[in-house]
């Protein structure tokens, strides 16, 4: 059932209460007319279980086809408008009137009993659609309160951590080493050149992509190729082996996910022997996996700060959720990384530019 349309046990209370004052005033109107209490509970009783049924069936059947399917709203009040107007009708005709009791049946026209049961038909859908948007409402309000107040959150910490980012990847030795290089290679126009217009395409990259929205995987698997040709200028010696497969152009991530991954493997990794490069894997299928294999150094020659890891892990942990797994694990020498990621039609966290 529903979480909207359940009933708690207060409210049972309150349900019951309302119901035995509807009982006490139909049964009241037998006495006003000069009815023994007994005969007015006996032939008023049929008439609340009557209502009862109708209000309850609308309220859980009904109702909530106005909001899913508007052909079955329509069938389904059909079906119980009939059932309760021809209930109506035999109630009438099969409950005696007072002092009355070996008469036939009432020889006046269905019709009067068809336009006596219209009214208070309406009356019950009023009164079961009251009770539905009341909770219906409510609930409403009090959701998008807390999606607003999550958003907010959200964005508040998108702030913080686009900062952190910027602060790590600004101060990382890339920037330094590629213009040291420049500086060194300032002679060789070609190569210079082409360190200086990589770099160029990644700091417009880390300045054009928001942290908040995602972007195409095409565009992260350039930028992640730019970032390793910029360190194999540098490093000549390294090795990396970057693979992807799948339908890449129809897969969304949000920006700078993977380059830490990357950057940690060349950073503390070994890649200058050619029989065992960094392997980076990049698979998209009904999920994005992506793996860094790499082995570690003997000795650590660069002090890791874990901030870009430690933003990623934040990002990853905020706006993907259970919707990803995140493995990193040493053994002996070798350090791999697999990340799952699992698209989601509809971003929740994805906040209006």
């Amino acid at each position: 059932m529903n979480t909207l349309l359940k009933i708690s046990y207060n409210e049972r209370k309150r349900h019951f209460l309302v119901w035995v004052l509807v009982w006490i005033f139909m049964v009241s109107g037998g006495l006003e007319v000069g009815w023994p209490l007994l005969f007015s509970i006996w032939t008023q009783t049929p008439y609340v279980l009557l209502i009862g049924f109708i209000f309850y069936t609308s309220y859980y059947k009904v109702c909530p086809w106005l909001h899913k399917n508007k052909t079955k709203l329509i069938t389904s009040h059909l079906l119980i408008g009939i059932l309760f107007i021809a209930t109506y009708i035999i109630l009438n005709r099969v409950l005696p009137e007072f002092k009355t009791f070996e008469r036939s049946i009432p020889d006046y026209p269905i019709s009067t009993d068809v336009i006596d049961a219209i009214p208070l038909l309406v009356l019950i859908w009023v009164a079961a659609y009251g009770l539905y948007y009341s909770k219906y409402g409510i609930s409403l309000v009090r959701t998008n309160s807390q999606k607003e107040v999550r958003l907010a959150e959200k964005q508040e910490q998108l702030v913080r951590q686009e900062l952190q980012f910027y602060k790590s990847q600004f101060n990382a030795h890339l920037t330094f080493n590629t213009l040291s290089h420049i500086y060194d290679k300032v002679i060789d126009q070609k190569e210079a050149a082409q360190s200086v217009l990589l770099l160029s395409d990644i700091l417009r990259y880390n300045t054009a992509a928001r942290v908040d929205m995602p972007v195409n995987l095409d565009q992260e698997i350039t930028y992640l190729q730019n970032f390793i040709r910029v360190h194999q200028i540098i490093y000549p010696q390294l090795h990396i082996r970057f693979t992807s497969e799948g339908d890449t152009q129809n897969f969304e991530i949000l920006p700078r996910i993977l380059v830490n991954f990357v950057e940690n493997a060349i950073k503390h990794g070994t890649g200058n022997d050619p029989d065992f490069p960094i392997s980076i894997i990049l698979r998209v299928h009904e999920t994005m996996e992506f793996t860094v294999i790499n082995r570690m150094k003997a000795t650590k020659t660069v002090k890791s700060t874990q901030v870009g890891l430690e933003i990623t892990q934040q990002t990853l942990n905020t706006f993907y959720g259970a919707n990803h797994t995140l493995n990193i694990e040493q053994k002996d020498d070798l350090y791999q990384v697999h990340l799952t990621i699992i698209p989601e039609k509809e971003h929740e966290w994805a906040l209006a530019s």
